[in-house]
């Protein structure tokens, strides 16, 4: 997969609930490793707030990002 196959995927969270969208991915040069995928979060309040999710975080990447861990978009 591609990079840029990434950005724009919907997030899940550890709850099933959709939490937003991949907005940027941090890369580590010297191997090829996500280190970090920042996250666009879905709220009515502040919709460009955003969450960084270490790789360790996701569980798996296929037609959207699914997370381990929970995320308040409140």
């Amino acid at each position: 997969m591609k990079i840029s196959d990434l950005i724009g995927k919907d997030v899940v969270d550890g709850e099933g609930k959709s939490v937003g969208t991949v907005n940027d991915v941090d890369i580590n040069t010297s191997n090829g490793h996500i280190n970090k995928v920042d996250i666009v979060l879905e709220q009515a309040l502040f919709p460009h707030k955003e969450e960084i999710v270490n790789f360790d975080q996701i569980n798996d990447i296929s037609y959207e990002v699914l997370l381990d861990k929970v995320i308040d978009v409140g």
